[in-house]
């Protein structure tokens, strides 16, 4: 999967007409190479935020467009082979709810006041400075009825393809089996649904509870695994912390684990281009595409977009002064033509410029040739040599690819340097002396 983010407050002033501006710009997402859309709350909220301020979990947002407007923008993503997967709410609701209003209104003489967590003195408690967020009693048996009928309700009646879980880390303290059992109802109406957890992937158990990936998150709930690795423009990149997150730390990662890998997303703030600069943006870019997991797109970043979320907008403007597009939609071509880049497995290797360029191993699955990539985080190009040559025996005579323009070359490793650009780097093949084109995507009809 190569997903792709798409909120609704992006693409139309206000989010007002969202449905409709996402369907428009489609074959351009397909085209950039993502085969699912993660569109962004879209159930009833609050007035005037972002979507996870949820009023009701069975009601789309009026504003974003109307029902017709939402099926045709799954119908037409369908049609271009890409699947669709909402962002849900299962933590909390928002004080501005009937549900919650009821409560505070009727106190324990309310159906609802039970479902909301409350402290020893009765008030309803939140996480962390969401004080407009109020979570939900997993005890309560109806809490736990709604919140299993409200996902199923867009599955069976939308047919989506899937769901990214919001704060599913809050839910499994209260209710560890809720995410299961939700699984287990889903699987039965669609065995192919997809289930994204926000937690993170370093925590083996979403992965044995029903979710097929997590997020690329240290152990500490929305702090990003590489945090800290990238340098403004003209600074040194920290590849040993990069190197750690890889690995977990040299402790590897819990069996069967896929990472939902990014470089911006909803809660990032500032975007990765405006902290790093164009520089730094291209070459993780390339390093998200080439790593196992599941890489992430989000709203305009391959235009580099420089808003903030939680401001929301202004609507993108789709010009690219940077040439991000075309780099986006030849990583995902990678992606797609060479098996080794999807395959779980990874293998760092050493280099002799290892404070600059990050290298590692991808083997290959079922035949398919294994690839080695490295990367220059640095402004100057350099030539690298690499190391752990017997884990290289089988590149000599092996084909060498610019990631950034798809040059080819012969190269024998572990004896011959690379050249590599300034905050850039190669990708070489295995067994092969040289490699196909990439396949231009064609629509599914």
């Amino acid at each position: 999967m190569v997903l792709y983010d798409a909120s609704p407050f992006f693409f139309a002033p206000g989010g007002r007409g969202g449905f409709a501006a996402i369907e428009a710009h489609l074959p351009s997402i397909r085209a950039l190479g993502a085969n699912a859309i993660l569109l962004s709350p879209v159930t009833a909220a609050s007035p005037g935020d972002f979507g996870y301020a949820v009023t009701n979990d069975f009601r789309l947002r009026t504003s974003f467009g109307t029902e017709a407007q939402f099926r045709s923008l799954i119908r037409a993503a369908h049609a271009l082979g890409l699947r669709v997967l909402l962002d849900m709410v299962a933590n909390h609701l928002s004080d501005q709810s009937p549900y919650y209003r009821d409560a505070e209104r009727r106190g324990r003489r309310s159906p609802y006041y039970g479902w909301f967590e409350r402290d020893r003195s009765g008030r309803a408690v939140h996480y962390f400075d969401w004080t407009n967020l109020e979570n939900l009693n997993y005890d309560d048996a109806a809490v736990r009825r709604y919140m299993l009928a409200a996902i199923a309700h867009w599955l069976a009646g939308y047919h989506v393809d899937g769901f990214r879980l919001d704060a599913a880390w809050a839910v499994r303290q209260r209710d560890p089996e809720f995410w299961p059992t939700l699984r287990s109802r889903l699987a039965r109406m669609d065995p192919d649904v997809v289930l994204i957890a926000e937690a993170s992937g370093r925590d083996g158990y979403y992965v044995s509870h029903g979710f097929d990936a997590a997020y690329d998150w240290t152990s500490q709930p929305g702090r990003w695994a590489w945090d800290g690795v990238f340098a403004p423009a003209g600074g040194r990149p920290r590849l040993g912390r990069l190197r750690a997150a890889l690995t977990n730390g040299g402790r590897g990662y819990p069996p069967h684990t896929l990472l939902l890998r990014f470089l911006d997303n909803n809660d990032t703030g500032r975007r990765f281009i405006t902290r790093y600069g164009v520089g730094e943006m291209r070459v993780a870019i390339e390093l998200l595409f080439t790593l196992p997991g599941i890489p992430l797109i989000y709203d305009g970043d391959e235009v580099g977009a420089a808003f903030e979320p939680y401001e929301q907008g202004p609507p993108i403007g789709w010009r690219d002064p940077d040439g991000l597009t075309p780099l986006y939609a030849r990583m995902a071509g990678q992606r797609r033509n060479l098996r080794a880049l999807t395959s779980p497995r990874l293998l760092l290797l050493g280099t002799d410029h290892d404070g600059e360029v990050l290298a590692y191993l991808r083997p290959g699955a079922g035949g398919e040739p294994a690839a080695v990539v490295v990367l220059n985080f640095d402004r100057s190009p350099v030539r690298v040599r690499l190391r752990d040559g017997p884990a290289l025996n089988r590149f000599a005579r092996a084909t060498a690819r610019s990631l950034a323009t798809g040059g080819q070359w012969r190269v024998d490793l572990p004896d011959e340097a690379l050249a590599l650009p300034a905050y850039g780097g190669v990708i070489v093949l295995a067994g092969v002396r040289s490699h196909a084109a990439i396949t231009p995507i064609r629509a599914k009809r």
